[in-house]
């Protein structure tokens, strides 16, 4: 008898402590879809609700991908404001991490592929180091041709010089100019038909003698 008492009481124990570990885990929820099909860049709200206010605890969000941005979250209207960029590639999915008092939850970002995706790709490595000053060819490859559209390139520094395009080699030319300072970095936005793909240039610090 003793026994059987003692089973009794161990799981009304146990549900006792599945019950508080339960309702500990519920201090917020998001009340706006967690799932999200946003295939055009911009901002947006997600909502959330505090179930159980936690003293000194706060609201916070982080997104897992470089194209999502947290603006910011208004706690008077339980809002978390984020932004979403422009897909220039493959469809892909982001996720934003919620917090509150040692609780979390994700909103899911899906993205469509933009419309140019695939129509082009760089066939030579996307990130070069490029030590010394010289002229150089990365090379691409048109995958679904589109017409009047075209290759181009451009430099997001002034110490990378885009020389042209050879149509012919399926080439992009550029120059590199001696670095005489801190190792640096630069890239080349490269386009096609509304696609885009980058190449980054690594330079290392100039060698003082």
């Amino acid at each position: 008898m003793a026994k059987k008492f003692f089973s009794v009481f161990a799981a009304f124990a146990l549900l006792f402590t599945a019950c508080e570990t339960a309702t500990e885990s519920a201090k917020f929820h998001i009340t706006s879809n967690t799932t999200l099909q946003i295939d055009a860049p911009g901002c947006f709200n997600a909502t959330y609700v505090i179930d159980e206010v936690v003293e000194g605890a706060k609201i916070a969000a982080t997104p897992n991908v470089e194209w999502i941005h947290i603006n910011g979250i208004d706690e008077e209207a339980c809002t978390i404001q984020f932004c979403v960029d422009e897909n220039t590639g493959e469809a892909r999915t982001g996720k934003i991490e919620v917090t509150y008092a040692g609780t979390k939850e994700d909103i899911t970002i899906n993205q469509a592929a933009s419309e140019g995706a695939g129509k082009f790709h760089i066939t030579t490595p996307t990130t070069i180091e490029v030590d010394v000053p010289g002229c150089f060819n990365a090379y691409y490859e048109i995958d679904e041709a589109v017409e009047g559209a075209t290759v181009a390139a451009t430099s997001n520094v002034e110490w990378i010089h885009i020389n042209g395009i050879d149509e012919e080699a399926c080439a992009i030319q550029f120059c590199v100019d001696e670095n005489t300072g801190e190792a640096r970095t630069g890239k080349i936005e490269v386009t096609y038909a509304s696609a885009k793909e980058y190449i980054t240039i690594n330079q290392a610090a100039a060698v003082i003698e």
